[in-house]
Parts: structure tokens; sequence; C-alpha cells
């Protein structure tokens, strides 16, 4: 009985030992992304501490919920400084960080409203230390300095906010106006240089690329979208002559202006048969510089942003009579005080 008892535990142990080396190996050796939590990509090998994170996830967003409804300002700064500084930070730090930018935003538009420099910057060094790459926080420290008459302090400051971002539009406004008020006009031309760039390369066109096998420059028509105010609902009309080039249509491509936008429709008007109305969009494919905010609308983050589909059969060229696309957008567009700059630094044949 116990020869039989011996023998079934060790081969329990065996077992066991043998499961254990194989989950230890694909651990240590195996790179698999399982999912995301927030921006973070899960692996084999963060996968244990993530998940234990992630149970936390409801409640670190519960407390914070909790914490915005007060109504006190004093209770409230307290509890936000408490939350900031009960969130561990670890490595793990960046999966808890939505929180810990929510706290932030809360805490800082409180200490600004109530003109607490010195907690504000207070509180902006020690996110630096966390997250030493966003120009907020620079640009915040920066904001503190000029409110308290550190002026060279704070066009440091501002400084290494541009160096981070050199299109931070609050940066921009507050240190444009420091030079002003030291004539120093030429600096401004300067520091505005790199965004006058990136507000010029910023496209009011759409363009739809087509193709039987892919994209290519040559398949491809644009139209400049006149933006008489900030948001646009357009529908542009393209004739089928234009896909002179291919024999058939299996992909369709849109290139949207810069901003945010929804998708209403695409439709392809195709001789005596039904229209081919797209309505749905979360599922066509897109490139990096787009992202998917809800339903049919996303944002442009970069400079290439696109979306596509393949159908699922080709049509025919010379079957097709028209392709439509009903847009709204909010356009990316440039900020009144600094177009002011430009025109000032302009007169002054700098």
């Amino acid at each position: 009985m116990f020869k039989k008892l011996r023998k079934n535990l060790v081969t329990i142990l065996i077992i066991v030992n043998i499961i254990f080396t194989i989950l230890f190996t694909l651990w240590f050796f195996v790179e698999v992304p399982v999912k995301k939590f927030h921006d973070t990509e899960i692996t084999s090998h963060n996968i244990f501490e993530a998940a234990y994170y992630a149970t936390r996830d409801r409640r670190w967003n519960a407390a914070l919920e909790k914490i915005k409804v007060i109504e006190d300002a004093e209770e409230k700064k307290t509890e936000l400084h408490n939350y900031i500084e009960d969130i561990p930070v670890t490595q793990w730090f960046n999966l808890l960080y939505p929180y810990q930018n929510k706290a932030f935003g809360e805490l800082s538009t409180l200490y600004k409203d109530d003109e607490q420099w010195p907690e504000l910057r207070e509180l902006s060094q020690k996110y630096i230390e966390i997250d030493p790459r966003n120009a907020k926080y620079y640009y915040l420290i920066g904001l503190s300095y000029f409110h308290e008459g550190g002026l060279e302090k704070a066009e440091t400051a501002y400084y290494e906010t541009l160096e981070i971002d050199a299109t931070h539009v609050g940066t921009l406004k507050q240190l444009g106006s420091l030079l002003i008020s030291k004539g120093q006009y030429y600096k401004i031309r300067r520091i505005l240089e790199p965004y006058v760039v990136s507000s010029s390369y910023l496209t009011n066109k759409m363009c739809f690329f087509w193709g039987e096998t892919g994209f290519t420059g040559t398949q491809k028509k644009c139209q400049t979208i006149q933006l008489d105010d900030n948001q646009r609902k357009t529908v542009t009309h393209w004739p089928g002559e234009i896909l002179n080039n291919i024999n058939q249509l299996k992909y369709v491509r849109i290139d949207p202006p810069q901003g945010t936008f929804k998708v209403e429709s695409v439709k392809i008007n195709i001789r005596n048969a039904p229209v081919l109305n797209y309505t749905t969009f979360s599922n066509w494919n897109r490139s990096a510089d787009v992202k998917h905010l809800e339903a049919n609308e996303f944002t442009t983050v970069g400079n290439d942003p696109y979306i596509y589909t393949i159908l699922k059969s080709g049509i025919a060229v010379e079957e097709i009579e028209s392709v439509e696309f009903d847009l709204t957008y909010t356009a990316v567009g440039t900020d009144k005080e600094i177009i002011q700059f430009i025109q000032m630094i302009d007169t002054k044949n700098l």
C-alpha cells in the first residue's frame, strides 16, 4: 500500500515538475503578446504582475471618480494628493499611468485656479521624475515661475518644454509674450518656425486611393477642402472615369484631412446594380497615424493618416459610375494668438 502511494506521489511530482518547467520556459524565453492593458503590451514576461494591477483597475478608477465629485476644494486637493502618493511608482507604473495622469490634471487645475504656484511646481517636478519626456510638466513649471516673477527661470523651463515638443501651443504663447516684452523679436521667429512648418504641412486635402493589388502614388486623386470654419461636413464626389488605369477595383483607401473626422458613408455607385454602401468603418484597416475613437470616429495622430478596406470581390471599373465620401471633421487649425505673433514679427521685417 505504501509502495503504491509512494509511486503515485512520485508520478504526481514528476508531472508537476514537467508543467513547471514548461511554464518557466515559456515565461523566460517566449515573448508572445497576449493583450494590452491600457497602452501597455502584456507579454509572457509580465503577465503575472500585469494581472495583479489589472485586477485593481476598477478600484483605482472608482476611487478617482469619488474624489472628482468632492465640492470642498481643500479636501479635494488633499484626497488627490493622497491618491497620487498611493499609486506605486514601479516598473509597472505605466499600467496605472492613466489614473495618475487624470489625478494630475485635476490637482494641477486646482493649484492654477487658486494660484498656488509653489505647489504646482512641486507637483510637476514629481511627475518629471516619473515621465521626463512629457512637455506639459516643464510648461507648468515655467508657468509657476512666470506668475511668481521669476522670468529667467520661466524662460528656461519654456525652452526645456520646446526641446520635447517644439509645437507646444501654450509654451509658444507664454514664451512669445515674454520675448515680446524684452523686444527679442528675432527669438520669436526662431521658436515659431517648427510650429509654422508643421501647421503648413498639415493638409486640408482629402485623397482617395484605389487599386487592384494595392496602392501606388499614381492611383490617387485629391481634393482640397476649404476650411471656412473648424467643423465641416463634406460630400466628396469622384466620377468613375478617374479609375482609368486598372481593370477591377479591389482596394479603397481614404486619406483624410488632419484632425478628428467621422466617416458617415462611402458609396460606390454601380451601373445596373445596387449601390455598394459602407456605413461602418470601425473594422476598416488603418495606418499607425490614425487612432480609432468610437464607432465611425477617428483622429489623426501623425503625418500619414489613412483608412482602407479590401472589397470581397472586385468591381469592373467600366461598371462604376462614381465614388462618394461623406465625412464630418474638425480640422487642425493655427492658433489665433500665434498668428498675431507671426504678423507682428513680419511687420518688424526680421
